[in-house]
């Protein structure tokens, strides 16, 4: 493909993004936790014709910086903030999943001025987590990280051959993005 990339300086860092950009309208796409922009590929394959995609790294993910702190929900939705407008984007729809989605919200309800429309896949909305004891959010915590050291770990060979039977139902397109 043609689409192009970039990168963004916003709230003290920089994030990357790739645009399959032209005049059409704009759609800013946002991923979830494991991911980064380029997870959204298969959409975007089907929209470009359409719509002028914008997939960004969100920061601590892909090509994006990674500070040792500013990970709410507040902190990504004023990065997408800062790409709105370092792009010139006119009120762009706006499509997340999952940590994407809730970026997303926090962004329409917070800066409704920005974004035309939003749709959101799977938000990761806290009520279950609210509900649970702090023990157990402990114990869900150190898990995760745990995870991410043993994920760190391993060559990306290694994890990308772990995938299909992890995650059965993906296609091979959402394979190196996650």
């Amino acid at each position: 493909s043609n689409w192009l990339t970039g990168t963004i300086a916003t709230n003290g860092i920089h994030l990357h993004y790739t645009r399959t950009g032209g005049p059409k309208p704009p759609v800013l796409l946002a991923h979830g936790l494991t991911d980064n922009g380029l997870c959204w590929t298969p959409l975007v394959q089907l929209l470009e014709s359409d719509y002028d995609c914008i997939m960004v790294d969100a920061r601590g993910h892909g090509r994006s910086d990674v500070p040792d702190a500013g990970y709410t929900d507040a902190d990504h939705a004023a990065d997408y903030a800062g790409v709105i407008r370092a792009l010139g984007l006119d009120r762009p729809a706006m499509l997340g999943h999952s940590m994407g989605a809730a970026t997303t919200a926090f962004l329409a309800a917070h800066y409704p001025d920005l974004v035309r429309a939003i749709a959101l896949e799977d938000p990761p909305w806290r009520s279950l987590q609210d509900a649970m004891s702090p023990a157990t959010r402990a114990t869900m915590a150190e898990e995760w990280r745990a995870d991410v050291i043993d994920k760190r770990q391993r060559t990306r060979e290694q994890l990308l051959a772990s995938i299909p039977a992890q995650q059965p139902t993906w296609s091979a397109a959402e394979y190196g993005p996650w």
